[in-house]
């Protein structure tokens, strides 16, 4: 029998990588890419934009979100489109 499939979410972080990074995301409310949110990463937290939601069976080694900053989307879908049109340019 496979793990049951939970929310991913995969988030942007303003790092010098060009690669995005999954995390658990919680379970109840469902969130929407444009979020911010705080996440553990190396030996602290950074704020990430949420970038889309996946429902897959959880992978060894994936953290949970720490904490969601927003209700509703910062960035729209249309900014969200051109951010990446930017990023793969």
């Amino acid at each position: 029998m496979s793990p049951t499939p939970r929310p991913i979410g995969r988030f942007a972080l303003p790092l010098p990588l060009h690669q995005s990074f999954d995390y658990l995301l919680p379970d109840g409310e469902p969130l929407q890419p444009g979020l911010r949110c705080r996440l553990p990463f190396g030996k602290g937290y950074q704020t990430g934009i949420l970038l889309s939601v996946h429902q897959e069976p959880p992978r060894a080694g994936l953290k949970p979100v720490a904490e969601c900053l927003d209700t509703e989307p910062l960035l729209s879908p249309q900014v969200m489109e051109l951010a990446r049109w930017a990023a793969d340019y």
